[in-house]
């Protein structure tokens, strides 16, 4: 019998910036966030039991977590576009404003040593259309479940 790797991805959306707070961001995209703070939040630091204030704002939204046989992220970028399609002309105010960064985060767990994606023309420009910096990470030889 064939032994199938698991592949365990999701994908992320992140706009970070040193001047725009995140309620600013928030409101423009009119998104909830998965995860949001601004520039002077304070947060604490576990490794020194410090508290420090955040460099930058941060708003970001991500996709279900989804565990398969194969490394398609399809079903993310398919999500990403339902939940931007009308937000277009927002989020283009973002990517242009060099006060701002936009990434696309794609996050692969595989349990095999190694894995390829395989993204179309029709997916990367989608990609590019809500970024302007792609970020990869994919980590191998892991127990996903």
């Amino acid at each position: 019998m064939d032994k199938f790797f698991l592949v365990k991805s999701h994908c992320e959306l992140a706009i970070t910036s040193q001047k725009i707070d995140a309620e600013t961001m928030k409101s423009g995209l009119n998104v909830e966030p998965f995860c949001a703070y601004s520039k002077g939040d304070p947060f604490f630091i576990k490794v020194t039991g410090h508290v420090a204030n955040r460099f930058q704002s941060l708003w970001a939204v991500r996709s279900e977590t989804i565990v398969s046989e194969n490394e398609d992220i399809t079903p993310h970028l398919l999500y990403f576009r339902s939940l931007l399609d009308s937000k277009m002309d927002q989020l283009s105010i973002f990517i242009c404003d060099p006060l701002c960064d936009v990434s696309f985060w794609i996050w692969i767990e595989t349990e095999d040593a190694g894995i390829g994606i395989d993204l179309s023309e029709d997916d990367l420009a989608f990609i590019k259309s809500i970024s302007n910096r792609v970020h990869l990470s994919i980590i191998a030889n892991r127990k996903i479940i």
